[in-house]
């Protein structure tokens, strides 16, 4: 499952960065915790997923569970407005596509649903928006 985001020139100022692809990853020590290191493994992925064009953005968090009440209004980043859809992967269960469309659905109805699918011919992936007229059973 993917988490699709608008994204305006505030977040140049984040932690949003593009993923590298590549065959080593790096590795992570976490007793010796150096940061450099975590954020270079938070940023990579293998070759395999390189069709996904993926950014990330990271926050580390000084805070033990469980986190304070206040945690998400004094968040350093915001992100209010930004959620723009959910993409679901080729092999995502369809139960789980479907209690997705049925919880967010009505709580959020500008909220769009995508999905991956395999053209049975050509068999390139694309992607399609999700509605209660072609949601795959």
């Amino acid at each position: 499952i993917c988490i699709e985001y608008l994204c305006d020139e505030d977040w140049r100022h984040t932690t949003l960065h593009p993923v590298e692809y590549k065959d080593a990853i790096p590795t992570i020590y976490l007793v010796k915790r150096i940061e450099e290191e975590l954020a270079k493994s938070m940023y990579s992925k293998s070759p395999e997923w390189r069709g996904e064009s993926e950014w990330r953005l990271t926050s580390i968090i000084n805070s033990s569970f469980p986190l304070p009440v206040n945690f998400a209004a004094n968040s350093k980043i915001q992100m209010r407005g930004a959620l723009q859809s959910v993409i679901f992967g080729i092999s995502t269960p369809e139960e789980l596509v479907q209690t997705f469309l049925t919880r967010l659905s009505s709580a959020k109805p500008t909220l769009k649903f995508k999905r991956v699918v395999q053209d049975i011919v050509t068999f390139e992936r694309k992607l399609i928006e999700l509605d209660s007229t072609n949601v795959m059973a």
